[in-house]
Formats: structure tokens, sequence, C-alpha cells
């Protein structure tokens, strides 16, 4: 019974906490195109198409460290 408990402990460890990285990762994702879109009425063009760049180049960094 112990033994099934610590390998039920593994797959918590190795599945789980991954998937609320990425749940987390989503949620946050959504959360700054909502502010984008916000602030895309209150500032430039310019601007805006800065953000979007940086905010493309951290969406490549996150494909290539999973």
């Amino acid at each position: 019974m112990k033994k099934c408990k610590i390998i039920y402990l593994c797959f918590l460890i190795i599945y789980l906490i991954p998937l609320q990285l990425v749940y987390h990762l989503l949620k946050l994702q959504l959360l700054l195109r909502s502010l984008l879109s916000f602030f895309s009425s209150l500032i430039s063009p310019r601007v805006i198409s800065y953000f979007k760049y940086k905010r493309r180049e951290i969406l490549q960094l996150s494909k290539y460290m999973t």
C-alpha cells in the first residue's frame, strides 16, 4: 500500500506539475493578450508593434524550453 502511494505521488509530480505550468502560462498569455488589446486603444501603433514583437520572442523562447 505504501509503495502504491509513492508511485501515485511520483505520477502527480511528473504529470500534474507541468500541466499546471502550461495551464498558468496559457492563462497568462490570455491575460497579456487582453491587456494588449486594452492598451492598444491608448498607445500608438509603433509601441504596439514593438510589444507584439517582444511577445513573439517570448513565445519562441518558451517553445525552446519545452
